[in-house]
């Protein structure tokens, strides 16, 4: 077996690319990279392959900054290993794919949706998450009611947002909108940092290459909060280059993409029937038959860039009443330290920084102070609350928490202490959910998480 098709084989590329590894790297880089399938000194490879220390250093640098090898420190001493073909592929054609033929790009291309099928098909949830047009939201709607739906919200619990070009478009070959519209968060965007790769974005830019995005007609999205939190990757799509889209309408896939949880609801008595809705929607929700405006409910995935375009402005969005809430959001017991940790408690001490709306209860109760969270009970999920009072009462007025109904506070809230719990006197309930609607869910979530933590610690 020649040295290129030992590292497609080591780096579970796909057969149909074996053939046109040498397009990604020359000899020396694969003969290196055969020896970093785990974390390597260049000392050592440089021993093994006969090579001078200098220049082996000198390939893995390279290697590591174009994204194609891991590097990690012990010391002074660096330590480098290969990534696996799904990064390599995404680096290779941010890198170079503009530079081959239309004939080399084609087994690229294949590979591209090849593996997001995959991904597809292998995971128990959809894989992204559609999240609507923040000009679209009305300021008093609820949207916390449906967690992960404020794209300003997702974007402020990151500290660094990068952006790069778009990498389904990029590979399609689609430059009819928008390319530099791919926002990646917190890790992600630290993988691209450190590397020199992208734009390093202010929370004020980052918005606005989403409002530039949704004047040109693409959807935002978001890693399912079910399958990834917190958010990695905020993406801007269209149905003629994105893996998801794709997957959904080109593939029939139902796990690709699911909806934000809101529908659009039209007034169809004002409604001209301009068709103006209809070229927005990449989803098909939206017709003329007989020149009149026909509305499919089921094929709406809340997007709001119909709310948008529609000149009347007759197009509203409104939370979905029939939206089943993602389940699994915690992320706790999938930290990098996990393994190494006794429990899911001690997961979830880790991971400070990864809030969960569900933590937050629709009565003002914090349930990540509570000693069976995240072990025997996963938070304010409504599917395992139903029989609560203050939960079917919040969800048959749509709004997001007790402090948000007309009632607050109420003769039954005022007087709520559950399980008769010394920290939950009367009034406890009450004062949480006067300071969430002062300050915003997540903020106060971040106030609570290091109180509670400080006393469990002191």
């Amino acid at each position: 077996m020649n040295t290129y098709r030992e590292l497609a084989k080591e780096l579970d590329f796909p057969r149909d690319l074996w053939e046109h590894i040498h397009l990604i790297f020359n000899q020396t880089e694969v003969k290196i990279l055969l020896q970093t399938m785990k974390f390597e000194k260049a000392s050592e490879i440089s021993m093994k392959i006969g090579a001078k220390m200098e220049e082996v250093q000198a390939v893995l640098n390279s290697l590591f900054f174009r994204g194609f090898a891991d590097r990690t420190k012990k010391g002074a001493i660096s330590y480098y290993q290969a990534m696996g073909f799904k990064v390599i592929l995404r680096q290779y054609i941010q890198e170079k794919f503009d530079q081959l033929t239309p004939e080399q790009r084609k087994p690229f291309q294949k590979a591209f949706m090849n593996g997001y099928l995959e991904l597809f098909n292998e995971s128990q949830y959809a894989v992204f998450k559609v999240i609507p047009a923040e000009e679209a939201l009305k300021e008093s709607l609820p949207h916390l009611i449906i967690p992960y739906s404020k794209a300003s919200e997702i974007l402020m619990q990151s500290k660094k947002i990068v952006v790069l070009d778009c990498i389904c478009r990029k590979t399609m070959r689609r430059f009819d909108k928008p390319l530099n519209v791919c926002l990646f968060l917190g890790e992600s965007a630290e993988f691209y940092r450190k590397r020199n790769q992208g734009r390093e974005l202010t929370q004020r830019e980052a918005q606005e290459i989403l409002k530039q995005a949704s004047e040109n007609g693409l959807v935002h999205t978001i890693d399912n909060p079910a399958m990834q939190y917190p958010t990695h990757v905020m993406c801007n799509c269209d149905d003629k280059a994105c893996a998801f889209i794709r997957g959904l309408l080109k593939f029939d896939s139902d796990r690709a993409l699911t909806c934000s949880g809101y529908l659009s609801v039209t007034d169809f008595d004002a409604c001209k029937n301009c068709g103006r809705c209809i070229d927005v929607c990449i989803f098909g929700a939206r017709k003329l038959e007989s020149r009149q405006l026909k509305f499919f409910e089921s094929k709406c995935f809340g997007c709001g860039l119909c709310v948008l375009a529609c000149p009347e402005e007759i197009i509203e969005i409104k939370p979905n009443a029939g939206f089943q809430l993602p389940r699994c959001c915690v992320r706790h017991s999938k930290t990098r330290h996990a393994k190494k940790m006794s429990s899911k408690r001690e997961a979830y001490e880790q991971a400070e920084v990864e809030m969960n709306l569900f933590e937050a209860g629709f009565c003002g109760d914090y349930c990540g102070k509570c000693p069976n969270y995240p072990d025997d009970c996963r938070g304010c999920i409504p599917d395992n609350h139903m029989d609560c009072h203050f939960v079917k009462c919040c969800l048959s007025k749509s709004i997001e928490h007790c402090g948000f109904c007309n009632d607050f506070p109420c003769s039954k809230l005022s007087s709520f202490v559950p399980d008769d719990r010394l920290e939950c006197l009367a009034g406890y309930h009450v004062q949480n959910l006067f300071a969430r609607k002062t300050m915003g869910t997540q903020a106060w979530l971040q106030t609570q998480h290091k109180k509670w933590k400080a006393r469990r610690e002191g």
